[in-house]
Protein backbone atom coordinates (compact mmCIF):
# COMPACT_ATOMS: atom_id res chain seq x y z
CA UNK A 1 0.00 0.00 0.00
CA UNK A 2 1.51 3.37 -1.14
CA UNK A 3 2.08 5.94 2.44
CA UNK A 4 2.05 9.87 1.92
CA UNK A 5 5.54 9.78 1.00
CA UNK A 6 5.10 7.42 -1.87
CA UNK A 7 2.79 9.81 -3.38
CA UNK A 8 4.37 12.72 -3.00
CA UNK A 9 7.75 11.38 -4.55
CA UNK A 10 6.44 9.13 -8.05
CA UNK A 11 8.86 6.42 -8.51
CA UNK A 12 12.29 6.85 -9.90
CA UNK A 13 13.13 4.15 -12.36
CA UNK A 14 16.68 3.93 -12.69
CA UNK A 15 17.93 3.84 -16.22
CA UNK A 16 20.26 0.46 -17.29
CA UNK A 17 21.94 -0.13 -20.42
CA UNK A 18 20.31 -1.66 -23.37
CA UNK A 19 21.48 -5.39 -23.01
CA UNK A 20 21.18 -5.47 -19.10
CA UNK A 21 17.36 -3.97 -19.21
CA UNK A 22 17.04 -6.42 -22.10
CA UNK A 23 17.94 -9.62 -19.55
CA UNK A 24 15.68 -8.41 -17.16
CA UNK A 25 13.02 -8.49 -19.63
CA UNK A 26 13.77 -11.99 -20.63
CA UNK A 27 13.59 -12.95 -16.84
CA UNK A 28 10.44 -11.58 -16.09
CA UNK A 29 8.86 -13.40 -19.38
CA UNK A 30 9.79 -16.90 -17.93
CA UNK A 31 8.92 -15.99 -14.87
CA UNK A 32 5.55 -15.05 -15.88
CA UNK A 33 5.67 -17.92 -18.67
CA UNK A 34 6.46 -20.38 -15.52
CA UNK A 35 3.82 -19.19 -13.47
CA UNK A 36 1.50 -19.31 -15.39
CA UNK A 37 1.84 -23.20 -16.45
CA UNK A 38 2.10 -24.13 -12.75
CA UNK A 39 -0.97 -21.69 -11.56
CA UNK A 40 -3.42 -22.04 -14.80
CA UNK A 41 -4.79 -20.42 -16.86
CA UNK A 42 -7.14 -17.09 -15.86
CA UNK A 43 -4.80 -15.73 -13.19
CA UNK A 44 -4.37 -12.13 -13.34
CA UNK A 45 -1.04 -10.85 -13.06
CA UNK A 46 0.59 -7.37 -13.10
CA UNK A 47 3.76 -6.00 -12.11
CA UNK A 48 4.46 -4.38 -8.27
CA UNK A 49 6.54 -1.15 -9.42
CA UNK A 50 7.68 -0.27 -5.59
CA UNK A 51 9.08 -3.83 -5.18
CA UNK A 52 9.64 -4.74 -9.04
CA UNK A 53 8.58 -8.89 -8.78
CA UNK A 54 5.95 -10.79 -10.39
CA UNK A 55 2.73 -10.42 -8.06
CA UNK A 56 -0.89 -12.52 -8.74
CA UNK A 57 -3.92 -11.13 -7.57
CA UNK A 58 -6.31 -14.75 -6.90
CA UNK A 59 -9.56 -13.51 -4.87
CA UNK A 60 -9.86 -15.26 -2.10
CA UNK A 61 -13.39 -16.27 -2.98
CA UNK A 62 -15.72 -17.33 0.06
CA UNK A 63 -16.60 -21.03 0.39
CA UNK A 64 -19.89 -21.76 -0.61
CA UNK A 65 -22.66 -24.54 -1.88
CA UNK A 66 -25.44 -25.53 -3.50
CA UNK A 67 -28.00 -27.54 -2.83
CA UNK A 68 -31.81 -27.08 -4.64
CA UNK A 69 -30.62 -24.18 -6.61
CA UNK A 70 -29.96 -22.32 -3.64
CA UNK A 71 -25.99 -21.12 -2.98
CA UNK A 72 -24.76 -21.28 0.57
CA UNK A 73 -22.57 -18.89 2.11
CA UNK A 74 -22.05 -20.34 5.57
CA UNK A 75 -18.21 -19.91 6.95
CA UNK A 76 -17.85 -18.18 10.60
CA UNK A 77 -15.69 -14.65 9.50
CA UNK A 78 -15.85 -13.51 12.85
CA UNK A 79 -13.83 -16.89 13.76
CA UNK A 80 -11.94 -17.35 10.48
CA UNK A 81 -10.50 -13.81 10.56
CA UNK A 82 -10.61 -12.97 14.34
CA UNK A 83 -6.97 -11.41 13.82
CA UNK A 84 -7.28 -9.74 10.56
CA UNK A 85 -10.69 -7.86 11.92
CA UNK A 86 -9.03 -6.72 14.87
CA UNK A 87 -6.19 -5.30 12.94
CA UNK A 88 -9.08 -3.16 10.67
CA UNK A 89 -11.20 -2.26 13.50
CA UNK A 90 -8.51 -1.79 16.19
CA UNK A 91 -8.38 -4.01 19.73
CA UNK A 92 -11.48 -2.59 21.34
CA UNK A 93 -13.78 -3.39 18.48
CA UNK A 94 -17.16 -5.19 18.96
CA UNK A 95 -18.70 -8.04 16.75
CA UNK A 96 -22.61 -8.15 17.13
CA UNK A 97 -24.76 -11.71 16.71
CA UNK A 98 -25.05 -13.68 13.50
CA UNK A 99 -27.57 -12.58 11.07
CA UNK A 100 -28.55 -15.10 8.57
CA UNK A 101 -30.44 -13.59 4.98
CA UNK A 102 -31.86 -15.29 1.90
CA UNK A 103 -32.52 -13.41 -1.37
CA UNK A 104 -35.03 -15.22 -3.37
CA UNK A 105 -33.70 -16.72 -7.09
CA UNK A 106 -35.12 -14.87 -10.12
CA UNK A 107 -36.62 -15.93 -13.38
CA UNK A 108 -37.69 -13.89 -16.64
CA UNK A 109 -39.75 -14.39 -19.54
CA UNK A 110 -36.15 -13.51 -21.55
CA UNK A 111 -34.55 -16.46 -20.12
CA UNK A 112 -32.63 -15.21 -17.23
CA UNK A 113 -31.88 -16.78 -14.07
CA UNK A 114 -30.64 -16.31 -10.90
CA UNK A 115 -30.33 -18.87 -7.97
CA UNK A 116 -31.44 -17.79 -4.78
CA UNK A 117 -28.63 -17.55 -2.10
CA UNK A 118 -28.20 -17.75 1.46
CA UNK A 119 -25.62 -15.18 3.33
CA UNK A 120 -24.87 -14.65 6.80
CA UNK A 121 -23.84 -10.86 8.21
CA UNK A 122 -22.49 -9.86 11.67
CA UNK A 123 -22.50 -6.10 13.26
CA UNK A 124 -18.94 -4.55 13.96
CA UNK A 125 -19.02 -1.43 16.31
CA UNK A 126 -15.53 0.30 16.62
CA UNK A 127 -13.94 3.84 17.22
CA UNK A 128 -11.58 5.73 14.82
CA UNK A 129 -8.40 7.39 15.83
CA UNK A 130 -10.32 10.10 17.34
CA UNK A 131 -12.56 8.01 19.39
CA UNK A 132 -15.54 8.61 17.07
CA UNK A 133 -17.89 5.30 16.60
CA UNK A 134 -18.60 4.13 13.66
CA UNK A 135 -20.38 0.48 12.25
CA UNK A 136 -19.58 -1.73 9.53
CA UNK A 137 -21.26 -5.02 8.58
CA UNK A 138 -19.47 -8.65 7.86
CA UNK A 139 -20.65 -10.60 5.00
CA UNK A 140 -19.55 -13.48 4.60
CA UNK A 141 -20.47 -13.88 0.69
CA UNK A 142 -17.81 -11.49 0.16
CA UNK A 143 -14.26 -12.02 0.08
CA UNK A 144 -12.42 -9.74 2.62
CA UNK A 145 -10.04 -8.12 0.98
CA UNK A 146 -13.37 -6.61 -1.22
CA UNK A 147 -14.82 -5.77 2.03
CA UNK A 148 -11.71 -4.17 3.07
CA UNK A 149 -12.51 -1.63 -0.32
CA UNK A 150 -16.17 -1.45 0.67
CA UNK A 151 -15.46 -0.67 4.81
CA UNK A 152 -13.19 1.98 3.35
CA UNK A 153 -15.72 3.84 1.04
CA UNK A 154 -18.36 3.86 3.34
CA UNK A 155 -16.50 4.81 6.63
CA UNK A 156 -15.32 8.06 4.52
CA UNK A 157 -18.55 8.41 3.43
CA UNK A 158 -20.29 8.22 7.03
CA UNK A 159 -17.25 10.77 8.54
CA UNK A 160 -17.92 13.43 6.10
CA UNK A 161 -22.01 13.51 6.96
CA UNK A 162 -21.46 13.15 10.58
CA UNK A 163 -17.93 15.86 10.47
CA UNK A 164 -19.40 18.24 7.78
CA UNK A 165 -23.07 18.00 7.36
CA UNK A 166 -24.55 17.08 10.69
CA UNK A 167 -22.59 18.70 13.07
CA UNK A 168 -21.97 20.99 10.57
CA UNK A 169 -25.18 22.64 9.35
CA UNK A 170 -28.29 23.36 11.51
CA UNK A 171 -31.09 20.26 12.17
CA UNK A 172 -34.06 21.22 9.37
CA UNK A 173 -31.45 22.56 6.59
CA UNK A 174 -31.05 19.50 4.23
CA UNK A 175 -34.08 17.01 3.48
CA UNK A 176 -33.59 13.82 4.56
CA UNK A 177 -30.45 13.67 6.51
CA UNK A 178 -30.35 11.26 9.25
CA UNK A 179 -27.71 10.22 12.00
CA UNK A 180 -28.19 6.71 10.80
CA UNK A 181 -26.92 7.29 7.59
CA UNK A 182 -29.61 5.56 5.55
CA UNK A 183 -31.43 9.01 3.30
CA UNK A 184 -31.10 9.08 -0.36
CA UNK A 185 -31.42 12.91 -0.75
CA UNK A 186 -28.53 14.26 1.08
CA UNK A 187 -25.66 11.89 1.71
CA UNK A 188 -22.01 11.80 1.06
CA UNK A 189 -20.80 9.17 -1.53
CA UNK A 190 -17.35 7.93 -1.48
CA UNK A 191 -15.18 5.94 -4.60
CA UNK A 192 -11.42 5.02 -4.94
CA UNK A 193 -9.86 4.43 -7.58
CA UNK A 194 -11.37 5.06 -11.57
CA UNK A 195 -15.25 4.74 -12.62
CA UNK A 196 -18.07 6.98 -12.77
CA UNK A 197 -17.16 8.31 -16.48
CA UNK A 198 -18.45 8.33 -19.53
CA UNK A 199 -16.84 8.24 -23.36
CA UNK A 200 -17.75 9.01 -27.01
CA UNK A 201 -16.61 6.44 -29.33
CA UNK A 202 -13.60 8.07 -30.36
CA UNK A 203 -12.58 8.28 -26.46
CA UNK A 204 -12.89 4.76 -25.92
CA UNK A 205 -9.33 4.02 -26.84
CA UNK A 206 -8.10 6.20 -24.56
CA UNK A 207 -10.70 5.04 -22.14
CA UNK A 208 -9.61 1.53 -22.20
CA UNK A 209 -6.13 2.76 -21.50
CA UNK A 210 -6.97 4.48 -18.47
CA UNK A 211 -9.53 1.73 -17.51
CA UNK A 212 -6.67 -0.83 -17.70
CA UNK A 213 -4.47 1.23 -15.45
CA UNK A 214 -7.24 1.68 -12.78
CA UNK A 215 -7.68 -1.98 -12.81
CA UNK A 216 -4.13 -2.68 -12.15
CA UNK A 217 -4.61 0.19 -9.38
CA UNK A 218 -7.39 -2.24 -7.87
CA UNK A 219 -5.43 -5.11 -8.13
CA UNK A 220 -2.54 -4.06 -6.48
CA UNK A 221 -4.67 -2.87 -3.64
CA UNK A 222 -6.81 -5.69 -2.85
CA UNK A 223 -3.59 -7.79 -3.10
CA UNK A 224 -1.88 -5.68 -0.32
CA UNK A 225 -5.27 -6.48 1.15
CA UNK A 226 -4.71 -9.89 1.84
CA UNK A 227 -1.65 -9.49 3.87
CA UNK A 228 -2.07 -8.86 7.47
CA UNK A 229 1.16 -6.68 7.11
CA UNK A 230 -0.57 -4.74 4.86
CA UNK A 231 -4.15 -4.49 5.54
CA UNK A 232 -6.45 -1.63 5.85
CA UNK A 233 -6.59 0.05 9.74
CA UNK A 234 -9.41 1.80 9.72
CA UNK A 235 -9.48 2.69 13.03
CA UNK A 236 -6.03 4.36 12.41
CA UNK A 237 -6.65 6.46 9.43
CA UNK A 238 -5.40 9.30 9.21
CA UNK A 239 -7.97 11.82 7.21
CA UNK A 240 -5.07 14.68 6.60
CA UNK A 241 -2.96 12.13 4.67
CA UNK A 242 -6.47 9.79 3.44
CA UNK A 243 -6.34 11.49 -0.68
CA UNK A 244 -2.22 11.09 -0.02
CA UNK A 245 -2.64 7.16 0.63
CA UNK A 246 -5.55 7.10 -2.30
CA UNK A 247 -6.98 8.12 -5.29
CA UNK A 248 -10.36 8.97 -3.47
CA UNK A 249 -13.22 11.46 -4.50
CA UNK A 250 -15.65 12.29 -1.58
CA UNK A 251 -19.13 13.20 -3.85
CA UNK A 252 -21.86 15.40 -1.33
CA UNK A 253 -25.36 15.43 -2.68
CA UNK A 254 -27.15 17.81 -0.54
CA UNK A 255 -30.79 19.05 -1.30
CA UNK A 256 -31.91 22.30 0.52
CA UNK A 257 -35.06 21.72 2.48
CA UNK A 258 -37.27 24.78 1.53
CA UNK A 259 -39.66 23.89 -0.71
CA UNK A 260 -42.00 26.27 1.00
CA UNK A 261 -40.43 29.17 0.81
CA UNK A 262 -40.20 31.83 -2.48
CA UNK A 263 -39.29 35.14 -3.48
CA UNK A 264 -36.74 37.37 -1.03
CA UNK A 265 -37.35 34.93 1.46
CA UNK A 266 -36.04 31.94 -0.58
CA UNK A 267 -33.24 34.27 -1.78
CA UNK A 268 -32.23 34.74 1.49
CA UNK A 269 -32.14 31.33 2.86
CA UNK A 270 -30.31 29.82 0.30
CA UNK A 271 -28.11 32.20 0.04
CA UNK A 272 -27.09 31.89 3.75
CA UNK A 273 -27.12 27.67 3.06
CA UNK A 274 -24.81 28.60 -0.20
CA UNK A 275 -22.35 30.58 2.42
CA UNK A 276 -22.33 27.62 4.55
CA UNK A 277 -21.32 25.06 1.96
CA UNK A 278 -18.35 27.22 0.79
CA UNK A 279 -17.38 27.24 4.34
CA UNK A 280 -17.49 23.68 4.52
CA UNK A 281 -15.39 23.35 1.38
CA UNK A 282 -12.87 25.08 2.92
CA UNK A 283 -13.37 23.25 6.12
CA UNK A 284 -12.73 19.97 4.59
CA UNK A 285 -9.79 21.80 2.52
CA UNK A 286 -7.75 22.57 5.42
CA UNK A 287 -8.34 19.13 7.15
CA UNK A 288 -7.12 17.26 4.08
CA UNK A 289 -3.97 20.00 3.93
CA UNK A 290 -5.48 21.00 0.41
CA UNK A 291 -4.89 17.54 -0.96
CA UNK A 292 -8.66 16.54 -1.31
CA UNK A 293 -11.02 15.81 -4.55
CA UNK A 294 -14.42 16.80 -4.27
CA UNK A 295 -18.27 17.20 -5.77
CA UNK A 296 -20.65 18.91 -4.47
CA UNK A 297 -23.92 19.43 -5.17
CA UNK A 298 -26.54 21.28 -3.97
CA UNK A 299 -30.29 21.34 -5.07
CA UNK A 300 -33.72 22.95 -3.90
CA UNK A 301 -36.30 20.65 -2.68
CA UNK A 302 -34.37 17.61 -4.29
CA UNK A 303 -34.35 19.41 -7.53
CA UNK A 304 -38.02 20.05 -8.08
CA UNK A 305 -37.39 23.64 -7.99
CA UNK A 306 -34.95 26.00 -9.02
CA UNK A 307 -32.27 27.95 -7.18
CA UNK A 308 -33.23 31.51 -6.55
CA UNK A 309 -31.29 32.73 -9.01
CA UNK A 310 -32.66 30.34 -11.68
CA UNK A 311 -29.98 27.63 -11.95
CA UNK A 312 -31.04 23.90 -11.43
CA UNK A 313 -28.48 23.17 -8.67
CA UNK A 314 -25.26 24.42 -8.18
CA UNK A 315 -22.07 22.29 -8.71
CA UNK A 316 -18.67 22.88 -7.16
CA UNK A 317 -15.33 20.57 -8.22
CA UNK A 318 -12.04 20.04 -6.24
CA UNK A 319 -9.28 18.53 -8.12
CA UNK A 320 -6.08 17.91 -5.44
CA UNK A 321 -7.06 20.86 -3.40
CA UNK A 322 -7.62 23.23 -5.90
CA UNK A 323 -11.22 24.08 -7.58
CA UNK A 324 -12.04 23.49 -11.58
CA UNK A 325 -14.34 24.48 -13.86
CA UNK A 326 -14.07 20.59 -15.60
CA UNK A 327 -14.46 20.79 -19.47
CA UNK A 328 -17.13 19.68 -21.30
CA UNK A 329 -20.42 17.92 -19.35
CA UNK A 330 -19.22 18.81 -15.72
CA UNK A 331 -19.60 15.41 -14.19
CA UNK A 332 -18.04 13.38 -16.68
CA UNK A 333 -15.44 16.48 -17.27
CA UNK A 334 -14.24 15.70 -13.27
CA UNK A 335 -13.83 12.12 -13.68
CA UNK A 336 -11.37 12.46 -16.75
CA UNK A 337 -9.83 15.03 -14.61
CA UNK A 338 -9.65 12.89 -11.95
CA UNK A 339 -7.92 10.17 -13.90
CA UNK A 340 -5.56 12.04 -15.71
CA UNK A 341 -4.56 13.85 -11.96
CA UNK A 342 -3.41 10.53 -10.71
CA UNK A 343 -1.79 8.63 -13.82
CA UNK A 344 1.89 8.28 -12.90
CA UNK A 345 1.06 7.55 -9.13
CA UNK A 346 -1.15 5.06 -8.88
CA UNK A 347 -1.85 4.16 -12.26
Amino acid sequence: MRTAKDTKHRIKRSRKRCHIRYKRRVLIAVIVLLAVVLSGAGIIYFINRRQSVVTQYVERRPASHEKDGVIYYQENYPEIYSEELRIIFGEDCKIGEKETIYVEGEECECGYCAAGYQYDTWTVTYHDRDGVTFTQTIDNSNSLESLQLSWLKNHMGRYYEKKYLLDYFEEGTFMGLTETGTAKLTHCTVTVGIGGYSYTMNQKEEFDRIAAGGQKYQEQLLTAYQNKDTMLRLSELNYEEVYLQFPMKATFFLSIDDKGLSGEEKAVHEKAVQSRVSEMMQEILKDTEYTCNLQVNVNSANGYEDMYDGARDWRYYILQGKQIEPDGEPTIGYSWAHAYAYEGIFW
